[in-house]
């Protein structure tokens, strides 16, 4: 792929100077060159560029996790979302670049109350006055891609509303076409990175990423969890108010409970009274049903998207992200723990082939000794 096949517009050239800069101060100015970019660092700016201080770790994989870290806060949005997904790929990253990016935080200061206020119009055809009683101009939460308010609707109704950034969807679209050309030249250029897909995982991050923007969507998935497990003592998922939302703004019951993390670190408080097991229990069963019964997942379920009520009820928010499985997948599913009991390794490995989960030089020997290893460990312990 070649620079003509980018859209050829200022701001898109003027944002790959900018990644190759950023790549460049932060160490990974090899890549760059590789990749035939050095053209968008400025002569001047390649000579006087400053030497990277590593971190001073032991493990030389934990600073390039946080120069990672440091690449995508500094480029924004887009890469802070890469970074975060990738983050939960331990089949693509090692263990230490993984921690470094789950620090990462898509915390960006707030767009204006007045510019908030607009977008509510413009999205839902009411102002914020005649849709709430209340209405918290200051943004509780203040994401990469929208900021969050608190509110309460005439009819009483405690409330979170969500309002997309605004310009979002032009930065992320641009941002996109730039990684699919990065990663097709990363693919041809680096033999290295051929058995990970760069291409492959950028076109899912974009597929993931594009869901995320649009609300309607979001809105969809999380009525149907709330249809779904509304009646399950031990899980809650917000109501959505389709009335006061839009593509743009999304308008849901506020939910309270403890931050996961609190419940895991705690012993405490409110968090000491939480039991546990019946938590893990709950959290497990919930997720069976998701695959199993409604073939539709949360495919982000970080602990910032859970909390938990004391003692035993779990809280799952942020639909943006889901996942589904069609009733084939289901059944080859099935079939797959159904092997793993009966400790079928072959069986599974067919599995495993079936759904697309073994590469092309994948070496079937080695694989079904691994397995067995794995399934002695751990066959009989209780969950």
């Amino acid at each position: 792929m070649s620079l003509v096949t980018l859209p050829r517009t200022v701001r898109t050239f003027a944002r790959l100077r900018v990644i190759a800069q950023v790549l460049t101060k932060e160490g990974f100015g090899h890549f760059v060159e590789r990749l035939q970019l050095s053209k968008f660092v400025s002569a001047l700016r390649w000579l006087r560029r400053q030497p990277v201080i590593e971190e001073p770790e032991v493990d030389p994989l934990v600073a390039i996790g946080a120069r990672l870290v440091r690449v995508c806060e500094q480029l924004g949005p887009t890469f802070v979302k890469l970074g975060q997904i990738a983050s939960t790929r331990p089949d693509v990253l090692p263990p230490a670049i993984l921690t470094a990016l789950e620090k990462l935080q898509d915390k960006v200061s707030p767009f204006p109350p007045e510019q908030a206020r607009r977008i509510f119009h413009k999205d839902t055809g009411a102002t914020v006055e005649k849709a709430f009683r209340e209405f918290t101009d200051a943004p509780f939460a203040s994401g990469s891609i929208a900021q969050v308010h608190r509110a309460i609707t005439h009819d009483g109704q405690e409330v979170v509303v969500k309002i997309k950034r605004p310009g979002i969807d032009q930065l992320i679209q641009m941002d996109i076409y730039v990684l699919q050309w990065m990663a097709d030249r990363a693919e041809a250029m680096f033999p290295e990175l051929r058995p990970y897909h760069p291409k492959m995982l950028v076109d899912e991050f974009a597929q993931t990423i594009r869901t995320e923007l649009d609300f309607i969507n979001e809105a969809s998935a999380t009525s149907r969890f709330h249809e779904a497990f509304k009646d399950d003592p031990n899980i809650s998922t917000p109501q959505v108010r389709w009335d006061l939302t839009g593509n743009s703004v999304l308008t849901l019951e506020l939910m309270n409970g403890l931050r996961f993390r609190e419940v895991l670190e705690g012993a405490s408080g409110e968090a000491a009274s939480c039991d546990r097991k019946a938590l893990a229990t709950n959290l497990a069963e919930c997720f069976m049903r998701q695959y199993f019964e409604l073939g539709l997942f949360h495919a982000d379920p970080h602990p910032g998207n859970l909390l938990i009520q004391p003692p035993t009820r779990a809280v799952l928010f942020d639909f943006g992200m889901v996942g589904k499985i069609d009733d084939e997948l289901i059944g080859r599913l099935v079939i797959g723990i159904y092997a793993a009991v009966k400790k079928e390794v072959d069986v599974l490995i067919d599995i495993l082939a079936d759904i697309g989960a073994l590469g092309r030089e994948t070496e079937r020997g080695l694989l079904a000794r691994d397995l067995r290893e794995l399934l002695d460990k751990y066959y009989g312990l209780p969950l």
